[in-house]
């Protein structure tokens, strides 16, 4: 009596990571969602203040951080592993997208980040008192002066020769007129290379619990046994009323 087996599929996978970190100033963060590898992306929160008393707070995604003058710089990369690493854009601006939980990240959205740093959100501001020009905020992730919270990173990054979407959770909290504090919260990607991730989500559809197949439950153990299998026909058909009747009692 042979036993029919299925090919089995592909099954995806999404590798979630805990952060729970703050950056920061002038620190660049290096990010790597595949855990022991190199660094997918960097997040710097840079502050920058010149000898006219103008400062400025930027929150930026790159490739590589470098030191230019005393300040520390974000730009990309042209032949590191990371280089064309991306992340998806807000509609038709330059700024990276601060995703709300629930956004599908994806083949066909817009990414950016290949030609330079990718701006996550800026606030200008004099240092001295004597101005009375309010600070002025712009991108997705300062939100005007309020910060945002749990929003998320679209990314699209490569790995072994091929992309992969993957999604980077953040809060942004404002303290003070021009003060920025970011939290890197986690971060997850998709293990089959261009399948869709949502942001937030920390298991792929295959890793849901699934009903259990009949073959796979406990009463199994009352399978058919040799001496019924050997009353051919007649003993099948007791086999049968006895699997009936265990998985009537299991539904109630």
């Amino acid at each position: 009596m042979g036993v029919l087996m299925t090919a089995p599929t592909a099954e995806g996978k999404i590798v979630h990571t805990q952060v729970n970190e703050y950056l920061s100033p002038n620190s660049p963060f290096g990010v790597a969602l595949k855990p022991g590898g190199k660094n997918t992306f960097f997040l710097l929160l840079r502050n920058y203040v010149t000898a006219s008393d103008f400062g400025t707070q930027n929150l930026e995604f790159c490739h590589r951080p470098y030191t230019i003058q005393g300040y520390m710089n974000c730009t990309h990369s042209t032949s590191a592993t990371n280089a064309l690493n991306q992340v998806k854009a807000t509609g038709a601006s330059n700024d990276a997208g601060a995703l709300r939980a629930g956004a599908k990240i994806q083949n066909g959205d817009r990414f950016i980040g290949k030609g330079g740093a990718v701006e996550m959100g800026v606030v200008q501001y004099f240092t001295t008192s004597t101005t009375s020009r309010p600070p002025r905020w712009s991108g997705p992730w300062v939100n005007g002066g309020k910060g945002v919270k749990g929003r998320f990173l679209g990314l699209k990054f490569k790995m072994h020769g091929r992309f992969h979407f993957g999604w980077a959770r953040l809060t942004v909290t404002i303290t003070g007129p021009h003060s920025v504090i970011v939290k890197l919260v986690d971060y997850a990607y998709e293990t089959i290379p261009g399948k869709a991730i949502i942001a937030g989500a920390t298991r792929g559809q295959d890793e849901d619990d699934q009903p259990t197949h009949a073959s796979l439950k406990t009463h199994n153990a009352e399978a058919a046994s040799l001496g019924v299998l050997a009353l051919g026909a007649p003993g099948l058909s007791i086999w049968r009323r006895e699997e009936s009747v265990a998985a009537t009692r299991e539904c109630n």
